[in-house]
């Protein structure tokens, strides 16, 4: 879950308040003796690569040292494979990884804001020291990711640069590549910005930075990057949000349209979200479905905005802290809460992911004691079966 700290002022993320914990090195090191573990391994995040294959990063809490796993599954996540770790921190300190993203061939990604990489499939890592990693896409073997790094010392505001690195093999190498103007907010040394990253092909892909976080008074637009030749060239635009936007999510439908969901201060469990489209980037439309009212605009203003995921022209998933999955069918007119009830106001839901027709959900099932699952969907999320991960010794 993403947590907030207020400091003169200004809302800043906590785990830009800790020490960056290390990432583990290869397996051989990572899995060297610690303190036993005093709570089973939790499934934070899942990648799928197909609609049955992928991985699940998993979060083992002990008593002094924390560890974040991954585990194979092939049945879409009712079993994973025994897992290896892939990083550790010392539990009173701020996760180093917290996403997790994968192509088809066996490479593996853990990051935010740290980055591990393994190649065989999630049984050995290693680290990549790339700045601070905001957000990773893999296309075949073609990976892309954003980082950035902070120049100012101190408690200070600051812009700070994001970088574009790709690799064409699959993450064993990297090189920078041409991203102009791209910034997020920093705090003295620390990125305290997001942005996010969607890649259609491996020629199209899409970044995006969200509203700065701005003593001065907040801006109301985020922006967005698009290329259709592998980063050769960009064309930048502005996104309205239509609020006093701190966040924003990226989707981009299978017909072209972009999506980007806009959220004001997160508090009490809701926050004010609004969505805005666009055909091309250049001109937008900005859906406020309550008018005047957007904090207390229910279902869309209940949780925290993390992902959407675009399925047309109108219809639209978004998932996040505290929220349940919810959908719109008209581009961001009205929303709904999907039913049955996928995630809810306590641990919510993660992650969404779709395989037209087929999708997948990783959220807490009020159901089940507000443990991890995954929901399948296999006719676009008009009907959802849930599976609980297991875990093999």
């Amino acid at each position: 879950m993403l947590c907030f700290v207020i400091t003169s002022g200004v809302l800043i993320p906590a785990s830009a308040l800790a020490t960056a914990a290390t990432t583990a090195g290869p397996a051989s090191t990572a899995a060297a003796a610690g303190p036993a573990t005093t709570a089973p391994p939790r499934l934070q995040d899942a990648a799928f690569t197909s609609p049955h294959r992928g991985y699940g990063l998993f979060n083992l809490t002990g008593s002094k040292v924390c560890r974040a796993e991954v585990a194979a599954t092939a049945d879409g996540g009712a079993r994973f494979s025994r897992p290896h770790v892939a990083a550790r921190w010392s539990c009173d300190s701020n996760d180093p990884v917290s996403g997790i993203t994968a192509d088809g061939a066996g490479d593996v990604f853990v990051f935010g804001p740290a980055l591990a990489v393994s190649h065989d499939h999630g049984r050995s890592w290693t680290r990549d020291r790339v700045g601070d990693v905001l957000a990773l896409s893999a296309v075949g073997r073609s990976a892309w990711l954003l980082s950035a790094r902070c120049t100012r010392h101190g408690t200070a505001p600051d812009k700070c640069q994001v970088r574009l690195l790709v690799s064409a093999d699959g993450g064993r190498s990297w090189r920078q590549a041409r991203l102009p103007g791209a910034t997020v907010a920093g705090f003295g040394s620390q990125v305290v910005g997001q942005a996010d990253l969607v890649r259609t092909s491996k020629a199209v892909g899409y970044v995006l930075t969200g509203p700065d976080v701005n003593p001065r008074g907040k801006p109301d637009a985020a922006r967005i990057w698009i290329t259709r030749n592998g980063g050769t060239s960009w064309s930048t635009h502005t996104v309205p949000c239509g609020l006093d936007g701190l966040t924003a999510a990226l989707g981009v439908a299978p017909t072209g349209r972009i999506f980007v969901a806009c959220a004001g201060e997160p508090g009490a469990g809701s926050q004010a979200k609004t969505l805005a489209s666009s055909p091309n980037g250049r001109t937008w439309t900005v859906r406020t479905p309550c008018a005047h009212v957007i904090m207390s605009c229910p279902p869309l203003s209940f949780g925290y905005l993390g992902q959407i995921a675009a399925m047309s022209n109108g219809t639209v998933f978004l998932v996040g802290p505290r929220s349940s999955l919810l959908v719109t069918r008209n581009a961001g007119r009205t929303w709904r809460t999907v039913k049955p009830l996928i995630g809810d106001d306590g641990g919510g839901t993660s992650s969404v992911a779709f395989f037209r027709p087929r999708g997948i959900v990783v959220g807490d099932d009020q159901a089940d004691n507000e443990l991890p699952a995954i929901w399948h969907t296999t006719d676009g999320g008009i009907h959802w079966h849930v599976v609980h991960p297991a875990i093999s010794s």
